[in-house]
């Protein structure tokens, strides 16, 4: 074999051309080493910046998904407020009702009694407040209901599914029914609002729309019923109830100067109730902003 010849015999079979005495040619000791295994993968020497490349992107890959999830959480809780505004609109009634008569089950078992008025003084009541024109934005139906606060003493407060609750002590407690017609515009206009079931849907705003896509009204009532008796109210939507039942009072000739006093004479007597009271039966710790408010507004 010429040494032409076995040159090209050596390169056919993969082994390195020498040039001269078996020398190792230059241009070959250069070339990229390339590794062939089976099923046509390759590999190099070069794998170590391609790991790196990749971990790079793995990296780049996980703060992306972080930065997503945070802007879902923000978004969600910003959004917390629009979508249970639109939820109390469009919960079924049943469901507001149910829960209503298990919180006020709930509070009748462990903190209220029957009440003690008399029946006469109740209907006396009922039929004065009803007698009442509403304001131009109108009230929703409601049922005046009594109790004894007996260790809540003196306490009203409204529940969505259209209860307005006032215990005997507030009764008692007024100098004039003027004031007693003037806290329950105030309890319509938190009625009327409905500030208490949007709260009870803003905390449990998962197990409210678990419940609406399985249509499963137990499981809704329940979440609801949980909150509207642990909520003990704001002082935005106290003062938003008391603006309702500003309106309503000037639209039946009665002073605003009534529901000033009434509120007064609540405060007096908040630091007779015993601790470890539920919210919705706590006492407002600040009621005097309240009271220069109406006094001013209805000056």
């Amino acid at each position: 074999m010429t040494p032409a010849a076995a040159q090209l015999h050596n390169r056919r079979d993969g082994k390195p051309a020498s040039a001269e005495g078996g020398q190792r040619d230059p241009a070959y000791a250069a070339s990229p080493r390339i590794l062939r295994f089976p099923e046509n993968r390759h590999g190099s020497q070069d794998t170590g910046a391609s790991h790196a490349h990749g971990r790079r992107r793995s990296r780049i890959l996980l703060v992306g998904l972080l930065i997503l999830g945070i802007v879902l959480v923000a978004g969600l809780h910003l959004s917390r407020p629009l979508i249970a505004d639109q939820l109390a609109q469009r919960l079924p009634a049943q469901w507001v009702r149910s829960a209503s008569q298990a919180t006020l089950d709930s509070l009748d078992k462990d903190w209220l009694q029957p009440t003690a008025l008399p029946l006469t003084r109740q209907d006396a009541i009922r039929a004065h407040f009803a007698a009442m024109r509403a304001p131009s934005e109108g009230a929703p139906a409601y049922r005046l209901l009594f109790r004894r606060g007996d260790l809540a003493g003196a306490r009203a407060f409204a529940l969505p599914g259209g209860e307005l609750v006032v215990t005997d002590e507030i009764v008692n407690l007024a100098q004039d029914d003027r004031e007693v017609l003037a806290l329950l515009a105030h309890l319509l206009g938190k009625l009327q609002q409905q500030r208490r079931l949007e709260a009870a849907i803003r905390d449990a705003m998962l197990p409210v729309l678990t419940a609406v896509y399985l249509q499963d009204e137990q499981r809704g009532s329940q979440a609801l019923a949980r909150r509207f008796i642990d909520w003990p109210g704001s002082s935005g939507a106290n003062m938003a109830a008391d603006r309702y039942a500003l309106a309503m009072l000037r639209a039946n000739a009665i002073e605003p100067v009534w529901l000033a006093s009434m509120l007064q004479r609540i405060d007096s007597q908040k630091t007779l109730s015993r601790p470890g009271l539920p919210g919705i039966l706590t006492a407002e710790p600040v009621i005097q902003q309240r009271i220069d408010l109406i006094l001013r507004d209805g000056a």
